[in-house]
């Protein structure tokens, strides 16, 4: 199966005359002309481009469709919602529904404020800890978005503004920085890697963030109600004390939040944080559609289910072609890993050229819509990929050691998380033994890797 995209190149280069870059979104990582640019519509577990090329969907908008495109009950209250107008200037009473939905999901968080974007909802949770410890220190771990004081680069951003400091995931580096910034340390703030990481680990920042009297916060935007039991923080059985929540809360209408305990959500009246679209009352329509078929169905476990199916299919084929691929995480969100970044970008366009549409180098999801034929069309896609990918580089890396590599080991083409031996040239506390892997595994991996 072979896509053209005629009509897609065309809109590219009228594009390139008024936006930079031509496109916006995760498809400006492929650097491939045989991978599409321009979307048209969506239904359920499926897409069409421009041109007309059908693809089952496990981009899913970067996570938030969780209920499939254009499912007919968030519609019909969307549509409900803009008969009656959307921007009424004052709150209106499915803010308040929504609101108590989502608590009710998050054990130990008492009140809630609502914003646009993740890097919304990240950058107020950051400003409320700092007003409520009175401190300037983030020490970070994963991606918050691209406000100023999370900024991956300092290209525009005065090194002044920053205050934030990345830990890679690492306890060892954790203890370091606490120690360097001792005193000022407003927040640890994580985004959970359920593919990676142990319980233990975030047990162990409780009660790091608990010693240091500072504020533990995750960020779930991408995993709030993405998983079984509705969240990270439940997986681990640790309560952090601001959890940020976006993507999957709306299938995809524009809706963030910040929740938590009164005390630390409370001050939020001390700062100053606003925006005028915090209060459009669709996102709040699709949210209430939303959550009443994730909160009172088993939707999440049937997500999951079929998400676990495919990991496990897909890993079969990884050790069948013998390649340097792995794929693994929660079933709803899973990933795959590869050895090296060209039979990585080989296997996503010969995807794309058999009908399945995936995001580079990050998750992968799985909606309600998904079912055995959407799943069983990915399956026979990725046997023809890694075919050829094994074909191709016949000396990679086996399969056998890349499933003992931990969250250190594969290479993250967007940067957010590092290769990074503690202090002192140690390993990390949080990769001994990940995902099982015995001490003589990792050892004979990292023989393998040099």
């Amino acid at each position: 199966m072979t896509n053209t995209f005629p009509r897609g190149n065309r809109l590219l280069q009228r594009a390139h005359a008024s936006i930079p870059a031509g496109i916006v979104g995760f498809h400006k990582l492929m650097a491939s002309p045989e991978y599409p640019s321009f979307l048209e519509r969506g239904h359920g577990a499926r897409v069409v481009d421009v041109d007309g090329n059908e693809y089952i969907d496990h981009v899913l908008g970067k996570g938030p469709v969780i209920l499939g495109h254009a499912h007919p009950d968030v519609t019909q209250a969307v549509i409900e919602q803009a008969e009656r107008g959307s921007m009424l200037g004052l709150t209106q009473a499915v803010q308040v529904d929504v609101a108590e939905l989502l608590l009710g999901a998050f054990g130990g968080a008492e009140k809630i404020r609502f914003h646009k974007t993740g890097s919304d909802a990240c950058s107020a949770a950051v400003r409320m800890a700092r007003t409520f410890t009175a401190r300037r220190w983030i020490l970070s771990s994963g991606y918050h978005g691209w406000h100023d004081w999370c900024n991956v680069t300092d290209v525009g951003v005065p090194a002044s503004t920053i205050c934030c400091a990345d830990f890679a995931y690492d306890l060892d580096r954790l203890e370091m920085l606490l120690d360097e910034h001792h005193g000022d340390v407003a927040a640890l703030f994580v985004e959970p890697q359920p593919s990676f990481l142990e319980p233990g680990f975030y047990a162990e920042l409780r009660a790091l963030a608990d010693a240091a009297g500072c504020l533990l916060m995750f960020d779930e935007v991408k995993t709030g109600l993405r998983m079984p039991g509705r969240s990270a923080q439940a997986a681990a059985g640790v309560t952090p004390d601001l959890t940020t929540v976006s993507k999957a809360i709306a299938n995809g209408y524009c809706l963030s939040a910040v929740l938590g305990r009164s005390e630390f959500m409370d001050v939020s009246e001390r700062t100053h944080i606003s925006t005028t679209y915090d209060i459009e009352a669709i996102p709040f329509a699709a949210a209430r559609a939303t959550l009443h078929e994730l909160l009172n169905t088993d939707a999440l476990k049937r997500i999951d289910a079929m998400g676990r199916s495919l990991v496990n299919s897909v890993n079969e084929l990884c050790a069948l072609h013998n390649v340097g691929a792995r794929a693994f995480g929660p079933g709803a969100m899973f990933r795959i890993g590869f050895a090296d970044a060209s039979a990585e970008t080989m296997f996503y366009v010969e995807m794309v050229r058999h009908g399945v549409l995936m995001y580079p180098y990050d998750n992968h999801f799985i909606s309600l819509a998904h079912g055995a034929d959407e799943l069983q069309q990915t399956i026979a896609a990725a046997d023809n990929a890694l075919g050829l990918v094994a074909r191709t580089f016949r000396d990679a890396t086996p399969h056998s050691a890349v499933a003992a590599w931990g969250i250190d080991r594969f290479q993250n083409r967007k940067g957010f998380l590092r290769d990074s031996a503690g202090p002192d040239g140690r390993r990390s506390r949080r990769t001994r033994a990940d995902d099982g892997a015995t001490a003589a595994q990792a050892i004979e991996t990292e023989r393998l890797r040099r």
